[in-house]
């Protein structure tokens, strides 16, 4: 008996199957690479915007000026007066700083005298100091601080348009008004023959000798804040 052969059955268009398989696979990989790299690019676009355009500051230079204002302290014009840590440097609290004139003893001025009205002109010794300033007329008030010896920030106040300057004592002088103004008051040197961590030598701290324990750091005195 003849049989007839069994026929194999020919899959027609497979081959065009994993073709399109593969286009459709490549066409998600490149549409994933452009969605990736869209996201990059603004990623990138809104990190330059949030920097400054101008050059980034030089971390030596930075160090550098705040060094250099720690130890020999800085000016009583322009920006240096919007630098806070004008008045404590190292340098001013033992040699003192008149503008002009060279602190070369260290240590030999008396501690600033309260200023308050009085009926003859205060008393100020060293060997460093300037014609003592005529007595107050009125009570001391430097935008609500009425003790001298308790101001701690010489920087210039955008608010009351007042300077008042480190190793001064005003007297009937009035404040510095304007950054430009020229210094006035009478030199009171802040080179006191003493250190200690207090409102005069604001850099230094105080550590338990037994613990190591910070007690004060520098920088802040916790009576004032």
């Amino acid at each position: 008996m003849l049989r007839t052969p069994a026929r194999s059955h020919s899959r027609r268009g497979a081959v065009l199957i994993v073709v399109l398989a593969m286009l459709v696979l490549f066409a998600v990989l490149g549409l994933s690479f452009v969605l990736y790299s869209e996201a990059q690019l603004s990623a990138a676009r809104g990190v330059k915007l949030s920097r400054n355009e101008e050059t980034e500051p030089n971390p030596q230079a930075a160090a550098e000026g705040y060094l250099g204002g720690l130890i020999y302290d800085v000016g009583d014009t322009g920006d240096d007066l919007a630098n806070p840590i004008r008045g404590h440097s190292l340098a001013r609290s033992k040699y003192g700083y008149q503008a002009g004139v060279a602190g070369v003893l260290p240590y030999d001025a008396d501690p600033l005298a309260k200023e308050q009205v009085e009926t003859g002109p205060p008393i100020i010794k060293g060997a460093e100091r300037l014609q003592a300033p005529p007595p107050r007329t009125t009570p001391f008030n430097f935008n609500g601080i009425l003790d001298n010896r308790q101001i701690l920030r010489y920087t210039w106040d955008p608010t009351s348009g007042m300077v008042f300057d480190p190793e001064r004592f005003y007297g009937a002088d009035d404040f510095r008004r304007s950054p430009t103004a020229a210094l006035n008051g009478a030199y009171s040197g802040k080179d006191y023959a003493f250190t200690y961590p207090d409102r005069h030598d604001y850099y230094l701290a105080f550590q338990e000798p037994a613990t190591g324990r910070i007690l004060l750091p520098s920088f802040h005195r916790d009576v004032f804040g």
